[in-house]
């Protein structure tokens, strides 16, 4: 979803644009289970990444765990410092979806840019009803380690639908 919000192509008639229609998306996958090797996945996804010349390093994960993981740990700095030729990634991650505060690893640095969700009606998206009557499914997580919210539900981007096979808009 937040690719598709991003860098969806300009003007070709399948309702959305991208913000950044020109960005170049280089996506990563891994497995978001707990465990020593998923945390050596998720560090050289990282290290992959700003090794490969990415300028920004978006992780919608939605929160781990409440400890912080030394390998992954590593990477983020490596990748704060090192990245874009010295110059640092810019690191994005979102600040989980429970409801509660920030969680790591968006917590985890100062350097990093944690996110949290709001409505299209600017109220922090709580797992409640909102104003139109419809139920969300997480709740943005919130506090201090927060930087900047953005609006999570009802966004148009290229993924037509849920998990759950409903459409998100």
């Amino acid at each position: 979803c937040c690719a598709g919000i991003i860098a969806a192509v300009q003007d070709n008639g399948e309702g959305i644009s991208g913000i950044a229609p020109e960005a170049k998306i280089l996506p990563i996958s891994v497995t978001l289970t707990r465990g020593e090797y998923n945390e050596q996945m998720l560090a050289n996804g990282i290290n992959w990444a700003w090794q490969n010349g990415a300028d920004i390093i978006s992780n919608s994960w939605g929160g781990m765990a409440e400890t912080d993981m030394e390998m992954l740990d590593e990477a983020i700095d490596n990748a704060l410092q090192n990245g874009r030729e010295e110059k640092g990634c810019v690191l994005v991650f979102s600040a989980g979806n429970d409801g509660v505060e920030v969680h790591y690893p968006a917590n985890s640095d100062p350097r990093i840019l944690a996110v949290g969700g709001i409505s299209p009606w600017g109220d922090r998206v709580s797992g409640d009803r909102l104003p139109d009557n419809t139920n969300v499914l997480f709740a943005s997580n919130y506090g201090e380690k927060l930087d900047v919210v953005a609006p999570s539900v009802f966004i148009r981007t290229t993924v037509n639908t849920t998990l759950d096979g409903r459409t998100p808009y």
